[in-house]
């Protein structure tokens, strides 16, 4: 689930939360609007895995993006 997987990557210092820091901080603005946000986006990068699996979807999402300059 995304709170461990937050609280296990330890990448910056604010990655360490309880369970309620992190409820608080996925309640603000920005957290609420991001599902609008993604069904409005023509490219949806997901990043639910390791660097690795997040890369695969990033080099995906450029591969549409360079079939559709070619066209």
């Amino acid at each position: 689930d995304r709170f461990n997987r937050v609280n296990n990557r330890h990448e910056r210092i604010d990655d360490q939360k309880n369970y309620q820091e992190f409820i608080q901080d996925h309640q603000k603005q920005t957290e609420v609007f991001a599902p609008t946000m993604a069904k409005r986006a023509k490219y949806l990068i997901t990043n639910n895995g390791s660097i690795e699996d997040l890369y695969n979807e990033v080099d995906k999402v450029m591969q549409k993006i360079i079939k559709e300059q070619e066209k």
